[in-house]
């Protein structure tokens, strides 16, 4: 099986688009809010998406109950994309000036980051998929924000990234991994969860087992009839 240089790694990590990430269609309003100012700025320099995240507090107090029920699959997923992320932007640990043996360290560590998305991707795929179309919707749009804040940021930081990725190459020719199989952790580990993913398992459950709602759904989000 070919191998490529841990630099290209990251270099096609960057430029996979991910698509299909859920759209939220709820009516919006402006608001004004008092807030620390030091953990506004921690939230600006990671891109952070505030009113996602107090739309999602206030749906877990005042919302529907089953709508609002915990996400056992967010503690995996912020994990597995805090790893991604890690991988990814691991070059901006280097500058010129920083010694070869510190080059190499975080060369070790983003060769475990990767040995990790492996792990992450094999653990994704057995998962089961939301029970409901909610909790689908719901993690898809946790996806989508914090896809959002990483193309951000790559964004801004891809010229330093080529500049550092280049020192890496030149410094960690022993770490390298297969092209495809990258591509494919990457993908399965930040994919979509719904409705698509709702629709195949619901797919695999006996209908005499939906729900009412189960069948309205799957004739709106899964066959696109009303």
């Amino acid at each position: 099986m070919p191998a490529i240089p841990l630099f290209l790694v990251i270099t096609i990590l960057l430029s996979v688009p991910v698509s299909g990430l859920a759209k939220s269609a709820s009516t919006k309003e402006s608001v004004t809010l008092d807030i620390n100012a030091d953990l506004l700025k921690q939230a600006r320099d990671q891109d952070l998406n505030l009113a996602s995240i107090l739309e999602k507090q206030l749906k877990a107090k005042f919302g529907d109950p089953e709508e609002s029920s915990e996400i056992a699959y967010l503690p995996f997923l912020t994990k597995a994309f805090d790893n991604f992320e890690a991988l990814v932007f691991a070059p901006l640990k280097i500058t010129a000036h920083t010694p070869k043996a510190d080059v190499k360290a975080v060369c070790q560590e983003v060769s475990k980051n990767i040995d990790q998305l492996l792990a992450d991707a094999e653990t994704r795929e057995t998962m089961p998929q939301p029970t409901s179309l909610e909790e689908a919707k719901q993690l898809d749009e946790y996806l989508q924000q914090r896809y959002k804040a990483f193309e951000s940021r790559s964004t801004k930081v891809r010229k330093q990234m080529q500049v550092s990725g280049k020192i890496m190459q030149a410094n960690c020719t022993d770490v390298a991994h297969d092209e495809k199989t990258m591509q494919k952790a990457m993908k399965t580990v930040i994919s979509a969860y719904g409705p698509t993913g709702w629709c195949e398992a619901l797919k695999r459950k006996p209908q005499g087992q939906w729900s009412m709602n189960d069948s309205e759904k799957f004739l709106k989000y899964c066959t696109g009839r009303k």
